[in-house]
């Protein structure tokens, strides 16, 4: 027994020694610090970081360096194995020193801002980061100016266990980045995105044996170099060439030979050419990328499609015109994605897509699907996105399609018919919501939104913009939703709600509120709590007042501030620039006075400045934008400003709008040093000179939108980056013609040559131009025939003033989007050609928003006045006076019901008004002058009733003018010239005239009198004209004798 007590003693004893020497080793090893020399280079690291946001400061308070932030050590050796400092707004410099800590496996500092970074010399004696396995630079996408360079990749060859390196946003154009690459055996994911790599077609030698993982997005390539690239890159299971400029014709076909790609981005590569290119997708793909690549082509029925382990499909953003294709039905089961947003789909939508019981994503929106949504959408229990606004659905969507769909998050019902029971609870948590610019105003109320949808505190994402309301929109209820971030209350009417900023919830990161008809904004409001806020956009109200205090109290990390178009007034206070994370600043369209602070300069991540069409009294200079390196977007328009000619400045702009600004007569030399414009807009700015050779250059680089219109240059029509959408050369003093190369500018949507001196075939050009919107050519001397081939998608066609000849061609009337065509003062002869309801717009509304074209400005003749005015997408116009047209005026011409004005005087056009005319109800200005028209002028013309200008003048009508109508409220000038035309406000008719109309009136269909019934009908009148004046006169005699009567009684 005692043996027995003794053993389990030495048992215990053991244990607790066993227990003591744990507890002792693991304290010992829990206050070991860090290793002394990984200390000192994490410190000498810091040295060269800026860190705003404090986010480093337990690296100045711990000693232990292994509980700084970021900071990861090995448990047993406390050296340093992995630095995690991602996304922590850290700035400066990124000291490579960081790889001589000598077990580092995994070092991140990507998200960030650095904008240097240092390599330290190369020593023998030193390890320099042969253990990293995992490298991580990416840098923020702040602008290509202000990213990090790197010219010297020579240190990545000393890694040799490196397996993921991420360098994106790095610009590495001078590097030897390829031939350093291939010699890292271990690297399998290799992700260089926007890294300017400039590819040539002299490669010929490249291994990535390893590489499983390869993104080289944004990056520039030859066709012929891509494909050397993946030679002997089979075994990539993930290829990411997202919006790779490429020089040359894509060729997809090699794509099939990658057999273990599994993910595959080719978005905004262009492959309109590519017929086939669907045959091209290898098989073993389960995400495949394919947005915004112009892609026209799809086969509805393509038996070796063989896509069947899909599970995402990406086709948005194409010009896809057709119904779903069948094998779209075809794909594997296990489908979770499908992306058709922004296309042209049409049709109904077959129940067979709801098939896919295992979608969790699916985006129709911005299409043009019609009838009604299955009830089988149901089906789709997994379903956590859901978007079919923007379609042209006809049926109503109801509670019954949601009631299974539990697991919605997002739903997107933008300009849909929905009907929902006001007693129906669903059974989803939504997230986000977008109901934009639905017409729900019938039912729909602001106090029954929240209980329709559910709206919980859940909602993080609200978009009502443009939503159609009954009755006053209570913003009240709004402040309950405690987790909204994202909020857009865009066009509607809060004009009567005093206290509209107390209600926004203080969760909000973004705040939409333009054109919500505001007025009153209080210039000091104490309980303003919006310290998250990031954006702000209060554009388009009519807000009458200096800036409010509050403004300069909200969150310093506000990025988006837009106050465009309003009535603010007073000077810019200084502390609006202490908003230092400012990247969007538009203060355009306002009553600002006073000068610009210099302290604008605090901004130094601005990227889009627009301070135009203000009253500022001060000049701006140079000084103002010292420090203003990432700006992409300035707008000065109608600004006092002067710059010394010999400034070079620090960013390259995209974007540049200095209209109506006197910067002539010399274009400003500045704006030849920027090599990335895509928009230059300045009108009317008095420029007559500039430097040829520069100014050529300079615009052939603009890929998107010229606007020099009413300045005063000279010289030839310089050439033009084929992918331009907008030119605007109008009012100028362009001689020549317009060159040849023009006609291959295939993205063209908008051009306008009006008032120059311009002459040749011009239209034999672009009629090339298949994309081509607006075409504006008025006065010119531009001659020749109109083609028959001009672009089907026309909107506008001025070609008034020039000398054009021959016939109008049938196929202008053809053409379904048209809306404003103006032949005017040209020599076209020949009949007017017979019009179809194809000329769809001048009978329908149109919904069309242009987005290129919407502040043009053209001449507009109506009502015998001329304007220069802005085009205007909501008027309909017809004007082909002046010209050599003869013939009768076709009967369809008056069944454009759409059309305001039409103009076709100084023709030689004969026969009669059609009595169709009664039909055209918008009609507002009719001009029939000076033609050899006859017959009389139809009394539903009285129908008119917006008809506000009528020349009828210098034809052979007559009769009596229509009584009773507004016809007589016109001037004798609108039917002068007419000899047989009498009535209101011409002379009376005379019976002579009332006969001879009779007489006209018997005119057989044949043109031949019937003489019987004339002269019956001149008897009878006769007959009743004698019984009318002999009872005048006995009536006459009766009322004497009883007037007689009367007065011998008084």
């Amino acid at each position: 027994m005692t043996f027995i007590i003794s053993q389990f003693s030495v048992l215990l004893l053991s244990l607790f020694g066993a227990f003591t020497f744990q507890k002792i080793v693991c304290n010992n090893l829990s206050q070991v610090r860090c290793n002394e020399k990984d200390r000192e280079t994490l410190e000498m690291f810091k040295e060269g970081v800026i860190d705003p946001s404090n986010n480093l400061l337990t690296w100045s308070t711990q000693q232990d360096c292994c509980q700084w932030k970021g900071v990861h050590c090995d448990n047993t050796t406390s050296r340093v194995t992995k630095l995690d400092l991602s996304q922590q707004f850290l700035q400066g410099e990124i000291k490579l020193s960081l790889l001589e800590l000598q077990f580092l496996y995994h070092l991140d500092l990507s998200c960030n801002k650095f904008n240097v970074i240092s390599i330290p010399p190369t020593q023998n004696n030193v390890i320099f980061g042969s253990n990293l396995h995992y490298l991580d630079l990416y840098a923020l996408d702040i602008s290509l100016e202000d990213h990090i360079s790197m010219d010297n990749l020579d240190w990545l060859s000393q890694l040799s266990s490196l397996r993921y390196l991420n360098l994106g946003f790095i610009n590495l154009h001078n590097a030897n980045w390829l031939q350093l690459l291939v010699m890292l055996p271990s690297l399998a994911d290799l992700r260089l995105c926007f890294c300017e790599l400039n590819i040539t077609s002299s490669l010929k030698h490249v291994n990535f044996t390893s590489l499983v993982t390869l993104d080289l997005s944004g990056n520039y390539f030859t066709s012929k170099s891509l494909r050397c690239l993946f030679n002997l890159s089979t075994a990539i299971s993930h290829l990411d060439l997202g919006e790779i400029s490429l020089s040359g014709y894509f060729d997809v076909q090699w794509l099939s030979q990658l057999h273990s790609v599994k993910y595959l981005d080719l978005s905004y590569i262009d492959l309109h050419e590519e017929t086939n290119w669907l045959l091209a997708m290898p098989p073993s793909l389960s995400v495949l990328h394919l947005s915004k690549c112009q892609l026209t082509n799809i086969s509805p029925t393509l038996k070796h499609v063989n896509l069947t382990s899909l599970v995402t499909l990406d086709l948005s953003y194409n010009h896809f015109n057709s119904e779903l294709p069948h094998w779209l039905f075809n794909l594997s089961r296990d489908v979770s994605y499908l992306k058709l947003k922004d296309n042209s789909f049409y049709g109904e939508i077959p129940s067979s897509l709801f098939n896919y019981q295992n979608l969790e994503y699916l985006d129709l929106s911005g299409n043009m699907f019609s009838g009604s949504i299955p009830f089988t959408l149901g089906n789709l229990t997994y379903l956590v996105v859901l978007c079919i606004g923007y379609n042209s659905f006809s049926g109503i969507i109801s509670e019954m399609h949601f009631s299974r769909l539990h697991n919605l998050e997002e739903l997107d019902l933008s300009k849909t018919r929905f009907h929902f029971s006001p007693e129906w609870i669903p059974l989803f948590q939504l997230k986000r919501l977008y109901l934009d610019d639905t017409n729900q105003g019938n039912y729909f109320t602001s106090k029954s939104l929240r209980c329709l949808f559910n709206l919980s505190t859940a909602i993080s994402h609200l978009d009502l913009g443009e939503i159609s309301l009954s009755g006053y929109f209570d913003v009240q209820w709004l402040s309950q939703l405690h987790s909204v971030k994202y909020l857009d209350l865009s066009y509607i009417d809060l004009h009567e709600e005093t206290n509209w900023l107390l209600a926004m919830p203080p969760s909000l990161s973004v705040l939409h509120l333009s054109k919500c008809q505001l007025t009153n904004i209080s210039p000091t409001l104490k309980h303003v709590n919006l310290t998250s806020l990031v954006t702000l956009d209060l554009s388009y109200n009519h807000f009458n007042s200096e800036l409010p205090h509050w403004l300069f109290n909200l969150s310093r990390d506000v990025s988006y501030l837009k106050l465009k178009d309003n009535s603010f007034y007073g000077e810019i206070p200084s502390s609006l620039f202490n908003y230092q994370n400012l990247e969007y600043l538009d203060l355009s369209g306002n009553m600002f006075s006073g000068s610009i602070p210099f302290t604008l300069g605090n901004l130094t991540y601005l990227v889009v400045l627009c301070i135009g069409y203000n009253s500022f009294s001060g000049i701006i200079s140079e000084m103002h934008f010292s420090r203003l390196h990432n700006l992409e977007e300035l707008d000065l328009s109608k600004t006092r400003f002067h710059f010394s000619p010999e400034w070079i400045p620090l960013f390259q702009l995209k974007r540049l709008y200095l209209d109506d600004t006197n910067q002539g007569p010399q274009f400003p030399p500045w704006i030849y040093t920027q090599k990335s414009l895509s928009h230059l807009c300045m009108s009317s700015s008095k420029i007559s000179y500039v430097e040829e050779e520069k100014f050529r250059g300079l615009i052939a680089s603009i890929d998107d939108r010229i606007d020099l219109s009413n300045n005063s240059i000279r010289g030839m029509l310089p050439h033009l980056s084929p992918k331009v959408k907008y030119v605007d050369f109008s009012q100028n003093s362009f001689t020549g013609s317009i060159p040849h190369a023009w006609k291959n500018l295939k993205h063209l949507v908008l051009i306008s040559l009006w008032n120059n001196d311009l002459f040749g075939e011009a239209l034999m050009i672009l009629s090339c131009l298949t994309r081509l919107a607006v075409i504006n050519l008025e006065k010119n001397d531009f001659f020749g025939a109109i083609p028959n081939n001009m672009s089907r998608k026309l909107e506008v066609v001025i070609l008034r003033s020039n000398k054009f000849e021959g016939s109008i061609p049938p196929q202008l009337f053809l053409l379904s989007n048209l809306i404003h065509l103006d032949l005017a003062h040209n020599k076209l002869s020949g009949s007017i050609p017979q019009i179809t309801y194809n000329t769809k717009e001048m009978i329908v509304d149109h919904y069309y928003a242009p987005l290129l074209v919407d502040d043009s400005n053209i001449d507009f003749y109506e009502k015998g006045q001329v304007y220069e005015c802005k085009l205007d997408f909501n008027r309909r116009t017809i004007d082909l006076s002046a010209n050599k047209i003869s013939g009768e005026i076709p009967t369809e011409l008056f069944r454009l019901i759409r059309v305001q004005t039409l103009n076709l005087s100084y023709n030689h056009l004969t026969g009669t008004i059609p009595k169709t005319i009664g039909g055209m109800k918008n009609l507002e200005s009719l001009d029939l002058s000076n033609n050899k028209l006859f017959g009389e002028i139809p009394e539903n013309m009285a129908n008119l009733s917006f008809l506000s200008y009528l020349n009828l003048s210098c034809n052979n009508f007559s009769g009596q003018i229509p009584i009773g109508t507004q016809l007589q409220s016109f001037g004798v000038s609108s039917y002068n010239g007419n000899p047989e035309l009498c009535g209101a406000p011409l002379t009376k008719c005379s019976m002579e005239k009332n006969v001879v109309n009779t007489i006209q009136h018997r005119i057989n269909k044949d043109g031949e009198f019937d003489e019987e019934s004339v002269y019956l009908g001149m008897g009878v009148g006769f007959a009743v004209g004698f019984c009318g004046v002999f009872a005048s006169l006995v009536i006459f005699r009766k009322w004497r004798q009883l007037l007689s009567i009367a007065q011998s009684n008084v």
